[in-house]
């Protein structure tokens, strides 16, 4: 569908479309769209209609639908409101009749009085499934379609329950079995080296604490102030060659935390740091947030490095194990979106990252790009 790319267009356009959005004779649609530097969609992706009035919204990122989306009725109304991960129907979808038509709702499978069908999807599964009549009271399962007997109601978005815990020491909450003497690792680190990782764990700590404060955010981490030096610590920039079998590697090393991108994404990498700073000081042998005087490697530090590394795998990709059994967020994993999965794996990706640092002498950061976190800058 070439677009005309005419200037006469230009008077046409309705005020409220963006000005390098163009026009599409074949679908009748105004087209606005970003792009990433291979030219996929990546980023906001808008059409309306002829008259001006919102069609579609989605967030793209790299090529897939990836965010919140919504579709519009020419009325203006809302006919669809959900998310999508990695291409993915995922977490609540929420889709209104036009008032008029139940089956404009969808066009089978439906009481006949219903006006809103909800559900909650994980990564493209449908896990259960509600309709509503006009004043919003349940109405019957439809026949032949999962209902939601057994899923915890009201039906709702689920995304952000694993960014709702409060900032207690996280390692108390986890178990795990207990290591075999075969299986036992120890703290390599010198005691200074995890001293200053702590101080520096906790500078970026308080880094996310201003930004958030600054933002109007009311849970955030605690001010741990008292572990840093009247001076502080530099957070640095380096990179150093280590030897692997297949050779020598550059490591990068960049200790400065990243405090752009959205508010959401801020608290994110802000529970990010306070498990790095928890896990830290627990490998070490204390069971609060402070400096240790002396090295204790905790007796389950091995078994801590294989269940995150377990962890991460089952919560990650498209072969999901989430888990009913209470871990440290005491969350049933089998009730979440593949969204809040992904923020659990990277807490325990975070986790691998840090035990990782502790037990290798040769590693000079746990910021350091070979330990296996996912990126923490916000993508553009």
């Amino acid at each position: 569908m070439p677009p005309t790319g005419e200037p006469e267009l230009s008077n046409l356009r309705p005020s409220n479309v963006p000005l390098n959005a163009r026009w599409f004779f074949d679908s009748e649609e105004w087209l606005f769209c970003e792009r990433d530097a291979d030219g996929e969609l990546h980023g906001s992706v808008r059409t309306y209609r002829e008259d001006g009035t919102p069609w579609l919204e989605f967030e793209f990122r790299h090529g897939k639908r990836h965010g919140p989306f919504r579709r519009f009725y020419a009325s203006g109304h809302v006919a669809q409101a959900g998310r999508y991960f990695d291409d993915l129907l995922d977490g609540l979808l929420v889709v209104r009749s036009d008032g008029e038509n139940t089956y404009s709702i969808r066009p089978c499978c439906i009481p006949e009085a219903a006006r809103v069908m909800k559900q909650e999807h994980r990564r493209g599964q449908l896990l259960a499934e509600i309709f509503e009549d006009e004043q919003g009271q349940r109405l019957a399962d439809a026949e032949g379609v999962p209902g939601a007997n057994g899923w915890p109601e009201p039906l709702r978005e689920r995304e952000d329950d694993v960014l709702a815990f409060g900032f207690d020491f996280w390692p108390g909450r986890e178990s795990f079995a207990g290591a075999s003497e075969a299986d036992q690792a120890s703290v390599e680190q010198s005691l200074p080296a995890v001293r200053q990782a702590i101080q520096r764990s906790a500078q970026r700590l308080l880094a996310f604490r201003r930004e958030l404060l600054n933002r109007g955010v009311s849970l955030v981490p605690p001010d741990i102030s008292r572990l840093i030096a009247d001076f502080g610590l530099s957070l640095r920039r380096f990179s150093f060659e280590t030897e692997y079998d297949d050779g020598k590697v550059t490591v990068s090393v960049d200790e400065t935390p990243v405090l752009s991108g959205s508010t959401r994404e801020l608290c994110t990498r802000a529970r990010l740091e306070w498990t790095a700073l928890c896990w830290l000081c627990w490998a070490v042998g204390l069971d609060q947030i402070a400096l240790p005087e002396r090295l204790e490697s905790h007796e389950d530090l091995y078994a801590a490095l294989v269940s995150a590394s377990e962890r991460q795998a089952g919560l990650t990709g498209h072969d999901l194990k989430p888990s009913a059994a209470p871990h440290f967020h005491g969350l049933d994993e089998t009730r979440l979106p593949a969204s809040a999965l992904a923020h659990l794996a990277d807490h325990y990706r975070e986790i691998r990252a840090v035990l990782l640092f502790l037990s290798d002498a040769e590693c000079q950061s746990p910021w350091q790009d070979d330990l296996g976190r996912a990126p923490s800058a916000p993508e553009t």
